[in-house]
């Protein structure tokens, strides 16, 4: 299946331990994390640095945090921001459009 996807699109499969349990599982997802890397890199010309990384995650968790207390204003009583409010802030912009 994967074969005839990457026909049309890049394709990146991993072989992922069933367990972490052991040296030799943790072994593989180290070597598959770095092979995910090196293949994400070639692909982008750009390459990942673990600061990059600390940095992004950083960034990330600050924004899923932000994201949090925003949606905890829906929860109060009265809400401090409507339904119609909390669709016109712009957030939904990330979510898929069906």
């Amino acid at each position: 299946m994967y074969e005839y996807m990457a026909e049309f699109k890049p394709v990146h499969v991993m072989q992922l331990p069933n367990s972490v349990k052991d040296d030799a599982s943790r072994a593989l997802w180290k070597a598959e994390m770095l092979r995910l890397q090196k293949t994400v890199e070639e692909r982008f010309g750009h390459e990942i640095s673990e600061d990059a990384l600390r940095d992004v995650i950083a960034l990330k968790n600050r924004e899923r945090r932000a994201l949090a207390n925003f949606y905890h204003l829906g929860q109060l009583n009265p809400p401090a921001l409507s339904g119609q409010r909390h669709s016109e802030s712009g957030l939904r912009r990330n979510l898929p459009v069906r």
